[in-house]
Order: C-alpha cells, then structure tokens, then sequence
C-alpha cells in the first residue's frame, strides 16, 4: 500500500472555503474598529454609514 498521509490542505476546493471564511469573519471585526472611530452621532439624519470624521473620544480614559 502506499503511504500517504491526509492533508486538509490538498482538497479540492479548501483554499477558497478557507479565504471566504476568513473574510466572512473578520470584515465585520475590522468594519466594527473602523466605525467606531467615527465622529458622527448614532444614526444620522437616517445615513448609517456616514462618515464624519475621526473622533478618539470613546478611547479616552481618565
């Protein structure tokens, strides 16, 4: 018999499976970082995604 040993990484398909999760979980964490900096109130006038500005407001302690 021949000896092979089973590597995940060899399978068909595995490379895009692996890129796609990984974008699926951390677009939304770096989405997050980057929207939390935002100096604009919650939800203005209706516009979610409005950027305003830099704010380091919230990140201040003391």
């Amino acid at each position: 018999m021949a000896n092979r040993i089973f590597d995940v990484r060899r399978q068909r398909g595995f490379t895009t499976i692996a890129l796609f999760s990984f974008v699926a979980l951390y677009v939304p964490i770096a989405v997050l970082v980057v929207f939390s900096f935002n100096a604009g109130r919650a939800f203005p006038n209706g516009a979610v995604f409005r950027w305003t500005g830099i704010a380091r407001r919230w990140a201040m302690c003391g």
